[in-house]
C-alpha cells in the first residue's frame, strides 16, 4: 500500500502478486548465481575499455567506480582491489579471492 489508505491498488496488487510468486519460485527453483555471471575478462587496462566517469565509494582494499563501455556505451560499475594490501593485512587468501 504505497500511498498508505489501507487500500491496494490494481497496480500494487499486480505488484505484490508478482513479488510473491518470483519469491516462490526463487524458494523451488534458486537461481545459481556466482561470481563469475557479474565478471568480464578483457585484455589490458580497464582505461583501455572503459571512461571513469565517478568514484562511488572506497575501501580498506579497493574502489568502485562508475564507467561507460567504450565499445556498446553502456554503463556499467567497475571493482578494483588492491590484492598486495589486502594479503598484507593478514586477510585470508580465500576472502581476498572473494572479493574480486
Amino acid at each position: 500500500d504505497t500511498n498508505s489508505d489501507g487500500i491496494l491498488s490494481e497496480d500494487e496488487f499486480y505488484k505484490v502478486c508478482r513479488y510473491l510468486l518470483l519469491a516462490k519460485l526463487n524458494e523451488e527453483e534458486p537461481t545459481p548465481f556466482c561470481r563469475d555471471m557479474f565478471l568480464g575478462r578483457r585484455s589490458g587496462q580497464p582505461a583501455d575499455h572503459y571512461e571513469i566517469l565517478d568514484t562511488l565509494g572506497q575501501g580498506s582494499f579497493g574502489i568502485v567506480k562508475k564507467v561507460l563501455c567504450k565499445e556498446s556505451r553502456a554503463p556499467r560499475v567497475l571493482k578494483t582491489i588492491d590484492k598486495n594490501a589486502a594479503m598484507k593485512s593478514g586477510m585470508h587468501p580465500q576472502m581476498v579471492m572473494e572479493e574480486i
